[in-house]
């Protein structure tokens, strides 16, 4: 069993390593799989070019339209023609986790979370000594509640 991120598909498929993947089974009653989402920001203009918006907006269209590259990569495609579409529906292992797209669960607000940040370095840091049979669930567990609660007894430093 690997738990790793699905754009990692690509690299064991190139290596011919017979894989498969799933969301991870539900725990504790609530169907959950993590997720991070990629995003376009089109900052706000006082004077924007009429044509140049055109030309963002057709940029951004064909990008979402171009999905399923994303998809073949590992990813899960959120433009909905093209998560209906026959070639995603074609995709091993991809199709076999589609359903994560159903239950995304995303870090909880806050000024020290989000995909990349501390939070999660500090998240694996506790749980990899765990994983590596170095401590007790508990106290990997432990370790992370108590580093979370002293980020939030810290004010925004922005």
């Amino acid at each position: 069993m690997l738990f790793s991120g699905v754009w990692e598909l690509p690299t064991m498929k190139k290596a011919k390593l017979p894989v498969d993947a799933a969301t991870i089974p539900t725990l504790y009653g609530t169907p959950a799989s993590y997720a991070d989402s990629h995003s376009f920001v089109l900052p706000r203009q006082l004077t924007a070019d009429a044509d140049k918006r055109r030309d963002v907006y057709k940029f951004v269209s064909d990008i979402l339209k171009g999905s399923l590259a994303w998809a073949e990569a590992g990813h899960i495609p959120a433009y909905q023609p093209v998560v209906q579409s026959p070639g995603y529906r074609q995709l091993s292992p991809q199709i076999h986790y589609a359903n994560a797209a159903d239950i995304i669960t995303y870090d909880p607000e806050s000024w020290f979370s989000g995909s990349g940040s501390d939070w999660q370095t500090y998240f694996a840091e506790h749980i990899q000594n765990v994983l590596l049979g170095r401590d007790k669930a508990t106290t990997g567990w432990d370790g992370f509640v108590a580093r979370t609660n002293d980020l939030l007894s810290r004010p925004n430093p922005v």
